[in-house]
């Protein structure tokens, strides 16, 4: 919420309740998570007959080729599987999400898919009924798909400039099916579109208004079925304020220019607000997801 951080701060369970209620009457059926939802917060989910996506996070900015860096990745993976061993809604454990180009490139492709092979194992050897992936983008699509049950990517529509000047949305799912999941299943795990006030670097990164916002997320959401996906995560619930840590206290600001903390379903009007007002786009998917064949 406004005024909190991830890392620091932990929602009133009775708050995180009221958004399952309203994820789960929009239609939605399961949630994606960046580090893992604790076990009374998954039983909670389960309550209102969602399944989730746990992801657990790996360091962004880690020495991936040293062995002390993997194998505390390895430990980490091993005590949040036996955790939630429990636990009947995790749909799959996401071992990290978009690693940095520029340290793949520093470490090899083959030191870091030896790596993610290693957490691909140590959920098997830990949980052997678990799903396991890893949520990639388009600008790592070369890494070996071979260890993953399911195959997530997040994906936008601006960018890289493949997607929005050559293929299309629907178009680059259909790739990503064909050439990287082909028989496996394929989850877009993050798609989105920002309504900051001001737009961003890119052209569709923020600066959106809610009606085109409803307008155009509906859109992707159609595409991403259209093209053959089996599932799809939007980015995002609640608008987050602390998105970037530009400064200290970033998370009391909502700014104007910084289309991060401006992805959600949710909004809030003010620094005080507990409970958020859902903009158009909300009541748009809720009547799409009526249309989902599953």
């Amino acid at each position: 919420r406004p005024g909190q951080v991830p890392w620091r701060d932990r929602v009133d369970p009775a708050v995180m309740e009221r958004d399952f209620q309203r994820i789960a009457a929009a239609g939605f059926n399961t949630l994606r998570t960046w580090s893992p939802l604790p076990p009374d917060a998954l039983a909670l989910a389960a309550r209102y007959g969602l399944m989730v996506l746990q992801g657990i996070w790996v360091a962004r900015q880690g020495n991936y080729a040293s062995q002390a860096f993997q194998d505390a990745v390895v430990a980490i993976v091993t005590r949040e599987v036996e955790r939630t061993r429990a636990q009947g809604n995790v749909l799959a454990f996401l071992v990290g999400n978009e690693l940095l180009p520029e340290r793949v490139f520093e470490t090899g492709a083959p030191a870091i898919e030896a790596l993610l092979n290693r957490a691909a194992q140590a959920v098997r050897r830990t949980g052997p009924e678990r799903l396991v992936s890893y949520a990639n983008w388009p600008t790592l699509s070369f890494l070996n798909p071979s260890p993953w049950d399911v195959i997530c990517f997040n994906l936008y529509p601006y960018e890289p400039s493949s997607i929005s000047h050559v293929f299309g949305f629907r178009s680059y799912v259909e790739h990503l099916k064909r050439t990287v999941a082909r028989s496996k299943p394929l989850v877009i795990s993050e798609v989105g579109l920002s309504v900051s006030p001001r737009a961003g670097s890119r052209p569709g990164y923020g600066g959106m208004t809610p009606e085109a916002h409803r307008r155009e997320l509906t859109a992707l959401w159609d595409e991403l079925f259209q093209g053959g996906a089996q599932g799809g995560v939007i980015f995002e619930w609640n608008d987050e304020w602390w998105k970037q840590g530009d400064s200290a206290g970033d998370e009391e600001t909502h700014e104007d220019d910084d289309p991060e903390e401006w992805f959600g379903l949710v909004e809030f009007t003010s620094s005080e607000r507990v409970e958020g007002a859902a903009r158009p786009a909300y009541e748009a998917l809720q009547t799409y997801n009526q249309a989902i064949l599953l």
